[in-house]
């Protein structure tokens, strides 16, 4: 028996773009994302003797085909693995919150069955990482760090500068489902934000943040907030509270405002806990 523990890491949309429908019933996707020090932890053991072939057992309830569990599966189908996989994981990272938090788990469950066996090219990994949901390439890649900006369905990766910023999470009661949410967008043409998205790049690349702040947006923003009118308040209270800029991260609904001022952030945490939101500081890493 073998066990291996990696910190999941939860991810943030600092642009995100849906540009239209494709023909695969996915969205077209660009935007940039960046890896954030949130994290579930999650350990994956080598078993010999188990009853099941694949078990996850979560501090929270979470579906029997959860994302770890079929990451695992998935490695172990097309390796050709006899053994029976344990996963444990610690969840920190809220659920419906745009942070990531499944394809994070499926990540981390997939690079410790790489530790644990290395049978997998890291063509094939990423296969199975794609073949999982959209955000588990840059969640693979990235779980230690970084920036990238995302598209296709958010696997076509292409590396950036890391950002320093310094956060403040907040997420209200109502969560969103992301299946839900792409299925009630309507998107009639590509859309026109396209230019900002090469903006924001660029801004990254020229460490120009201050510009980077005017070119961040989320095309599903608008639409979530009919479903969860929260994020908009939050949004604008975390602006109110001294936030530079503050977006719904993903699908929602977790809100995220960057602090300059590490006193300014401090009492906007305060502020929040006080009314009983989910709130958290966090940075990029």
């Amino acid at each position: 028996m073998k066990s291996i523990t990696i910190k999941a890491h939860a991810k943030i949309n600092l642009v995100l773009d849906v540009l239209y429908k494709r023909e695969d019933n996915y969205h077209e996707l660009d935007g940039i994302m960046h890896t954030i020090d949130l994290h579930d932890t999650v350990c994956v053991t080598r078993m010999t003797d188990a009853s099941q072939r694949v078990s996850v057992i979560c501090n929270e309830p979470l579906p029997h085909n959860n994302t770890a569990f079929v990451a695992a599966t998935m490695y172990l189908q097309s390796t050709g693995i006899t053994d029976s996989i344990a996963i444990t994981i610690d969840k920190a990272i809220p659920s419906q919150a745009g942070l990531g938090s499944a394809s994070a788990d499926a990540a981390a469950v997939l690079l410790a069955m790489q530790a644990l066996y290395n049978a997998l090219n890291e063509k094939k990994l990423l296969a199975l990482a794609e073949a999982i949901g959209a955000d588990v390439p840059f969640c693979l890649i990235y779980n230690n760090g970084g920036c990238a900006r995302a598209s296709g369905k958010g696997e076509r990766l292409e590396a950036l500068p890391r950002l320093d910023f310094n956060l403040l999470i907040v997420k209200g009661t109502c969560g969103i489902s992301t299946k839900e949410l792409f299925e009630n967008l309507n998107l009639s043409s590509k859309s026109s934000h396209i230019y900002r998205v090469d903006c924001a790049v660029k801004t990254i690349k020229d460490n120009d943040y201050n510009t980077l702040y005017l070119n961040m947006f989320n095309a599903l923003e608008n639409s979530a907030i009919t479903e969860c009118k929260e994020i908009e308040s939050i949004k604008n209270e975390l602006l109110r509270m001294g936030a530079r800029v503050a977006f719904m991260t993903g699908s929602g609904s977790a809100v995220v405002g960057i602090f300059e001022d590490s006193a300014v952030l401090n009492s906007a945490k305060s502020h929040f806990k006080s009314l009983g939101y989910y709130c958290e500081a966090s940075k990029t890493i």
